[in-house]
């Protein structure tokens, strides 16, 4: 759903989305392709993978900034981002 709206915001037909889980604080040793399509790293090996180009492509600045601006717009569109909840909600 998410590149299908990214796609629509950038009129562009060329994007390819890969599903990534960082694990902030967890260690996990999952190796890829056996949790599916969605790769699973700990937060620090999540620049080493933006840096590979067998997971991700370079990208030039324009191309970033629209996505960017694609990315937020859509957040933007649920009520609930950028709303912080304590442990209480």
């Amino acid at each position: 759903m998410l590149r299908e709206q990214v796609l629509v915001l950038c009129r562009r037909n060329d994007l390819f989305v890969r599903g990534v889980m960082v694990f902030p604080k967890a260690s996990v040793a999952v190796p890829f392709g056996k949790t599916r399509s969605i790769h699973c790293l700990r937060i620090e090996e999540l620049r080493d993978y933006i840096d590979n180009p067998e997971f991700s492509q370079k990208l030039s600045a324009d191309r970033v900034n629209e996505l960017s601006r694609a990315l937020n717009g859509i957040a933007g569109m649920d009520e609930q981002f950028g709303i912080r909840h304590s442990a209480d909600d």
